[in-house]
């Protein structure tokens, strides 16, 4: 292979990987997107897990404590999905710091 035939194919394999971390970028960004949505869902089913209170009976207490350990996992895959990928892309997370 001649020097230019080098260039050229390593040129490709460079704008190969350029189009995979843009797809990967643009990915992310749905992932997180995605994640404040679990959080939004486990916000709205705790508050109707809650309603109406009733601290003073026992079994409410111990059936609304055992309905949110249940569903502990949506929000702390919630949390996962939003800080995947770090500060990258992160435009409109930046504007509330």
């Amino acid at each position: 292979m001649s020097q230019s035939q080098d260039e050229n194919l390593a040129q490709k394999q460079i704008d190969t990987l350029w189009q995979f971390s843009d797809r990967l970028a643009r990915s992310i960004t749905l992932l997180r997107w995605v994640g404040y949505g679990l959080l939004i869902f486990f916000g709205l089913d705790t508050i109707e897990t809650l309603t109406p209170l009733r601290f003073t009976n026992p079994a409410w207490e111990f059936q609304t404590m055992g309905t949110i350990i249940e569903q502990i996992a949506v929000p702390l895959i919630g949390l996962a999905l939003i800080f995947f990928g770090e500060l990258n892309l992160r435009s409109l997370e930046k504007s509330f710091w």
